[in-house]
């Protein structure tokens, strides 16, 4: 088609949309359409949106498939669903950033929960799920299956990593996890203080007290 000439497609229907008449052009010299949507509403859309088919109403149509997704157990925004998801991405995409832990080391998801969030749901609740508290594998060779998981707060599942940090003091011997709980300190600072090379020594200091001895190249 020559630059200053369009297709008239006026009358002719594009999913929810009947064309009208063109509205002058983009930017890019493609044609515009005022469209009349099923629903009522006028919309202006790209010739291309058009006869392509990626344009097929006037916004109502995703509003509504949104609704029926919603609708399907109301949970799309909420964070048990995001867990869901969650574990699901570390098992099968590739590019997600924990992968390499788990679905790169054969860990999946049970046909059971795999791709029915209602009976995910069911199991989280009925074994204690709540705010604040994360999935944990029991067996962390295992999967992600109703009778190999738990509900944990961060202290529990730290001591159930298959990369346990252990320190002995005084001739007793326990995961990091473990002195921070018998010390009453939180995980976070002392794992950040491992993570930055402090002495064992130093490690379970109160929190805001000063290092005493030189740091640990750890990696």
């Amino acid at each position: 088609m020559k630059k200053g000439t369009y297709k008239d497609i006026s009358g002719q229907r594009f999913g929810r949309l009947v064309a009208v008449k063109r509205e002058g052009t983009t930017k890019h010299g493609e044609s515009k359409w005022l469209c009349k949507c099923d629903c009522g509403k006028d919309a202006i859309i790209r010739h291309g949106g058009l006869t392509s088919g990626n344009t097929k109403s006037c916004g109502c149509l995703n509003i509504e498939n949104l609704k029926i997704v919603n609708k399907t157990h109301g949970d799309s925004y909420s964070r048990l669903y995001k867990i869901w998801t969650g574990i699901k991405k570390r098992c099968y995409y590739k590019k997600d950033k924990n992968y390499y832990l788990y679905g790169g080391r054969g860990v999946n998801v049970c046909d059971e929960w795999l791709n029915d969030y209602e009976n995910f749901k069911a199991w989280a609740m009925q074994n204690g799920y709540k705010s604040g508290l994360t999935i944990d594998r029991i067996d962390n060779e295992g999967n992600y299956e109703p009778n190999n998981c738990r509900w944990s707060d961060l202290i529990e599942q730290a001591n159930n990593k298959r990369n346990n940090i252990l320190f002995v003091f005084d001739g007793i011997k326990h995961t990091m996890a473990e002195w921070c709980r018998i010390k009453n300190l939180p995980y976070t600072m002392i794992w950040g203080r491992w993570r930055n090379g402090w002495n064992k020594k130093d490690m379970f200091l109160p929190p805001h007290s000063k290092r005493v001895h030189p740091l640990i190249r750890r990696f």
